[in-house]
């Protein structure tokens, strides 16, 4: 992670998941998903053209079920606290 003290300090762990596991991570811990960080946006915005927020699991199921080559980028995604929870 190179010299960032605080990335450092960060434990990251990395799992292989599914797009339903990652839906029920969430839900499960109260975190708010927020979008995915890959290469393959712009053909992912193609495919849904309506889902202007990216962040519609279906719709990444079925894009990652359509072009299995981009699996891996897409599988680092961010997430968050939801609002809710931060407040308890």
């Amino acid at each position: 992670m190179g010299s960032n003290p605080i990335l450092s300090a960060i434990p990251l762990r990395e799992h292989r998941l599914t797009l339903v596991q990652v839906t029920s991570f969430l839900a499960d811990n109260d975190r708010a998903f927020l979008g995915f960080d890959h290469v393959a946006q712009a053909r992912y915005r193609s495919r849904f053209a309506g889902e202007a927020t990216m962040i519609e699991l279906a719709c990444r199921q079925a894009f990652a079920d359509e072009n299995p080559e981009a699996v891996v980028a897409i599988y680092q995604f961010r997430g968050q606290k939801n609002a809710r929870a931060a407040r308890l």
